[in-house]
């Protein structure tokens, strides 16, 4: 007969889990097989061991010349805010924050193109390159009709697993009778080359690219991240804090405003400098992007 002092009892495995006891109750022990309970998953973009950001590849691959194409990570300045006086322009930091997303992949030659408002694709632009331009004329074409201009850049994009690109116009850059359209491509995957399209809105109005014009932005974005967010309506009341700062900012905002006899030279620096109305310091901000510069891989 066994030992009762001494018995032993071979169970599976098992995980003990336990819950926390409620208004006094006695705390439960629950048991589940090891293969029931779900084991983290590592998040995707989560710090590696080193505690450094993860780093990731956007690689151009050429499939054509590229003489007279640049790619180039986007500049944080734009002509026509350079032609504002007393940089008031370069004091909103969201335009020059947005000014730098992404890479620009700038117009090799000068040409003029006119639609004529015909819908084919054939005949109804007329492109006019400048002097030694039409060796273009195979890239900067008419492919959609509709006064749609397509530029057909000379590299395959491949970025990392469920990180799409976002091709676009250059933020904060315009074109007088033309907008750019926007595209979102899986070069993740995409075997498949790209193209950057301006549609012409009026017709018979001429439209000029000059050589060095941004044409595109290119702008890596993990598609499913937009997906994650649950969209709320709240209450400024709900967050005492937050409602405290932005009603000393208005009161702020409309004392500056009224001010009579203030010079260019003054101007409220709070979000520039990352700083709260009440001078409390934002944990994290950023006036700058520094994006990597195309380069050959290593021989």
């Amino acid at each position: 007969m066994p030992d009762p002092n001494n018995l032993r009892i071979t169970l599976p495995p098992i995980n003990i889990i336990i819950k926390d006891g409620k208004d006094g109750q006695q705390a439960t022990l629950e048991w589940a097989k090891l293969d029931q309970i779900q084991q983290p998953t590592q998040v995707k973009g989560e710090l590696p061991d080193n505690g450094k950001p993860k780093r990731y590849e956007i690689k151009a691959y050429p499939v054509s010349g590229t003489e007279g194409w640049i790619l180039e990570p986007a500049s944080p300045r734009r002509d026509w805010m350079d032609e504002i006086p007393h940089g008031f322009a370069y004091r909103c930091l969201p335009l020059v924050m947005a000014n730098q997303l992404g890479w620009i992949v700038r117009c090799p030659t000068d040409f003029e193109v006119i639609w004529n408002g015909e819908k084919s694709h054939i005949g109804s632009l007329d492109i006019r390159f400048a002097e030694q331009g039409d060796r273009y004329k195979n890239f900067i074409s008419s492919h959609f009709g509709f006064g749609i201009l397509t530029f057909s850049l000379p590299w395959l994009f491949r970025t990392p697993e469920d990180i799409m690109l976002i091709v676009r116009g250059a933020t904060n850059f315009f074109k007088f009778n033309a907008s750019p359209l926007d595209g979102l491509i899986e070069t993740d995957w995409s075997p498949y080359t790209f193209t950057m399209n301006w549609k012409i809105v009026e017709k018979n109005i001429p439209v000029r690219f000059s050589k060095g014009d941004p044409i595109c932005m290119l702008v890596p974005y993990p598609i499913d991240l937009i997906e994650r967010f649950d969209a709320i309506n709240s209450s400024l009341e709900s967050e005492p804090t937050l409602l405290a700062r932005y009603k000393q900012w208005v009161e702020s905002r409309q004392s500056f405003n009224s001010k009579k006899g203030r010079t260019p030279k003054e101007w409220q620096k709070n979000y520039y400098g990352g700083k709260h109305p009440d001078g409390a310091i934002a944990p994290k901000h950023r006036t700058s992007i520094k994006l990597s510069r195309f380069q050959d891989p290593p021989s």
